[in-house]
């Protein structure tokens, strides 16, 4: 199997450095906000 690499491949590999960042970011918002809406709760109750 003598195939180029699959262009689509490269851009991935190209673009997870740049997407990672904000998975992080958006994954920590997420956690916060949930954690935020329970406590509201919590604190309601």
């Amino acid at each position: 199997m003598t195939l180029p690499p699959d262009p689509d491949i490269m851009t991935m590999v190209r673009v997870i450095p740049v997407i990672m960042p904000m998975g992080m970011v958006m994954v920590i918002v997420v956690i916060f906000l949930v954690f935020t809406v329970f406590g509201m709760k919590d604190y309601s109750a």
